[in-house]
């Protein structure tokens, strides 16, 4: 019985991220039709693209990358092992060294 409720939980926890990516998907195609509606083609677009580029970077590695990836198997065993509060005292962690590490670059 448990373990079908962790398996529930885990399907959930999956797809609540999967719906984050395809939000964060469409919403930057948004941003680009409004770029490019704004600044049309040329040389404002391209300097901003190219100072876009550093953070735009990050947040794929950090949002949508291997952190993201590692973090979730990571927060799901910390629940199954050490409980919720343990595990959210973690998440509270990798979000704030996250956003340090962004607020520094």
């Amino acid at each position: 019985m448990a373990e079908t409720a962790d398996r529930r939980m885990s399907t959930r926890a999956t797809g609540v991220v999967g719906v984050a990516i395809l939000s964060s998907r469409l919403l930057g195609l948004v941003r680009e039709m409004v770029f490019a509606g704004l600044f049309g083609a040329g040389r404002n677009l391209d300097a901003f693209l190219m100072a876009f580029r550093l953070p735009n970077l990050l947040r794929d590695l950090f949002a949508e990358g291997a952190l993201s990836t590692a973090f979730i198997t990571t927060f799901s065993k910390k629940i199954a092992v050490e409980g919720d509060k343990s595990a959210w005292r973690l998440a509270n962690k990798v979000a704030t060294l996250t956003a340090v590490f962004m607020s520094a670059v």
